[in-house]
């Protein structure tokens, strides 16, 4: 209870427990009880003057807490939900939420779902997630963004400033999902050039692109064209992992879409704008980009002749040929320092590999006079050679 005199007053024990009205009119706008005379207005129960009871008397956590199971029969009038409509979708595949969500519902949803299933309200696995998933804080000026701080970004004015895509592939760039990562302006910025290039490599091709189809590898004449190919299918393999093992490092998929548009920008430069492997390239850029930048994806798939969304579109599997190369480079360390560097063949076994560093005068000066300890040989990454 509320008291102009005292305060915040509990309500005594005698008089509990407070038996909510059954008969307020439920609107779906704002607290029925706060618009109940009779159970608002009451004594103190220290000074006896009047009093105004609390009309909050469910947590917002408590009432999200089963929000997953309601939304799989939203339009349920007779019942929260039904059993056979709810059992096919759970339990929960992934659930994504802050740390602080452990005890703000996390555990609410724990409880009310495992209540759900000892009823038999629920069928299937008796927890409500399969997996959990924490993601970390957005900082601003080194702090956790919040109203009372003061140093909340406006989502609006950022996306109408940036737009929505530049505002996703920055978040989505800065770091691994779990860290913890620092606002900045500039990073939007270099997400809104990104785009900017996306734009002027691949819109002015309009329905060109659809003369190469995207369901068999293109021709490819020379080493620009197979690398172009190959950096294609390198952000559909990153993005297929990513998603697969659940780790969602899209940080890592974005660092090869800039290698792509690097590439492709690069292209006309060095080779021809009819090149099928140029022409095969942009017309998969758009389904590269659409989980990440949705909204151009969608627009240049429709300056590309298509009537249907991009979204309709199966993700393109990795293609181990377009990924093939015919050299690597072989990193060559003494105690973990690199000392030398040589192209090779991918599959490079041991003493090839051992040959070559030992026959290199730089890495021969950083054994002279000592002893070897170890030979560590890593296939297709490095050799490192360790010495006393």
């Amino acid at each position: 209870m509320y008291c102009p005199n005292d305060g915040e007053v509990p309500v005594p024990d005698a008089q509990l427990p407070v038996v909510l009205p059954p008969d307020v009119p439920i609107t779906g706008e704002g607290s029925p009880l706060a618009r109940d005379a009779a159970f608002l207005e009451v004594p103190c129960p220290r000074c006896g003057g009047p009093a105004r009871r609390e009309s909050d008397t469910m947590d917002t956590f408590f009432e999200s807490s089963w929000y997953f199971v309601r939304y799989l029969d939203p339009h349920n009038a007779t019942a929260p939900f039904e059993r056979r409509r709810v059992d096919p979708w759970l339990n929960v595949d992934q659930y994504i939420g802050g740390s602080e969500h452990a005890v703000l519902h996390l555990l609410y949803a724990r409880f009310f779902y495992k209540y759900f299933h000892d009823k038999g309200w629920v069928g299937g696995p008796d927890e409500p997630f399969a997996r959990l998933f924490n993601q970390g804080f957005v900082l601003r000026f080194g702090e956790k963004m919040s109203k009372s701080r003061g140093n909340v970004v406006g989502i609006d004015e950022t996306a109408e400033r940036n737009g929505v895509d530049a505002m996703r592939l920055f978040l989505l760039k800065a770091t691994p999902p779990e860290d913890t990562m620092e606002w900045s302006d500039e990073g939007i910025a270099g997400r809104v050039r990104f785009l900017d290039r996306v734009w002027r490599v691949a819109e002015p091709l309009g329905d060109r692109v659809r003369a190469i189809a995207l369901d068999r590898l293109p021709a490819m004449a020379s080493d620009e064209a197979r690398g172009l190919v190959r950096a294609l299918h390198a952000a559909f393999k990153s993005g297929a992992d990513e998603t697969r093992t659940r780790r969602f490092h899209y940080n890592t998929t974005l660092a090869r879409l800039d290698e792509l548009v690097n590439a492709l920008t690069k292209f006309p430069q060095t080779g021809s704008a009819s090149d099928p492997a140029f022409l095969y390239a942009a017309h998969a850029l758009p389904l590269a980009l659409a989980p990440f930048a949705p909204h151009i994806a969608e627009e240049l798939w429709h300056r590309y002749g298509y009537t249907t969304s991009v979204h309709l579109e199966r993700w393109i599997a990795p293609d181990p040929a377009a990924l093939a190369v015919d050299t690597i480079e072989l990193v060559i360390q003494v105690n973990g320092k690199i000392r030398a560097r040589f192209p090779v063949a991918p599959d490079i076994a041991e003493p090839e590999a051992l040959a070559l560093a030992y026959a290199d005068p730089n890495v021969r000066a950083h054994l002279e006079g000592k002893t070897l300890r170890k030979q560590v040989f890593v296939p297709g990454k490095l050799v490192n050679l360790v010495v006393a």
